[in-house]
């Protein structure tokens, strides 16, 4: 298989403009978060609110290091004292490293083996769109966001996990898929696929 088909596959959306998107949604959620959430449960096993906006703010962190071609990115989740103001400065070296010039087409090493830049910024995206999930169940509020985003995630995921063989899973990183409604939001379809109980 061609690392050009891949992201054929694995590319479901305009990239630069879902990034765009998918980051002005989480910021206003995020607004949402005070002292009273910052350490409330989440729906990732171990993960309070604080836990989830420091990865949050680390996947961003982590694919701006790749973008960048950095020899060392980081490979563990980060810890930061302000993890709001951490998704914000990360957030926005992320989407100056995705803007770069011919990056969505220059083929770089990734942690999944050598792809054009869009893939990175394609994963970066689910990633997002599905802690946006987590984050909105954790905080009480609309689960339902950038729903054509999210389906275009959930296609995008699927073949990601096809092409890794459907490794198995567990609850330190995703379960198994829980059933979920024909006509359940695609956020909702998104989280159980990932392992989130759809209905909780």
């Amino acid at each position: 298989m061609s690392q050009s088909d891949f992201a054929t596959r694995f590319v479901t959306t305009d990239v630069l403009d879902a990034h765009d998107k998918v980051i002005t949604s989480l910021t206003g959620l995020i607004g949402r978060v005070d002292d009273n959430t910052m350490d409330a449960p989440t729906p990732c096993a171990r993960w309070t609110v604080r836990d989830l906006l420091c990865h949050l703010a680390f996947i961003n962190e982590r694919y701006t290091a790749v973008a960048s071609r950095s020899d060392d990115p980081p490979f563990s989740s980060s810890f930061f004292l302000d993890p709001v103001v951490a998704f914000a400065e990360w957030s926005s070296k992320a989407r100056a490293a995705f803007h770069a010039e011919k990056f969505l087409t220059t083929v770089i090493p990734t942690p999944i083996g050598e792809h054009p830049g869009e893939v990175v910024v394609q994963h970066v995206i689910n990633e997002l769109m599905a802690h946006s999930w987590d984050l909105a169940t954790a905080l009480g509020v609309d689960q339902v966001i950038l729903p054509d985003i999210a389906e275009q995630a959930l296609k995008s995921w699927t073949v990601a996990y096809a092409e890794l063989g459907n490794p198995p899973r567990s609850s330190a990183t995703m379960d198994l898929p829980w059933p979920v409604a024909e006509d359940a939001s695609p956020n909702a379809k998104l989280a159980a696929f990932l392992g989130r109980n759809p209905n909780p």
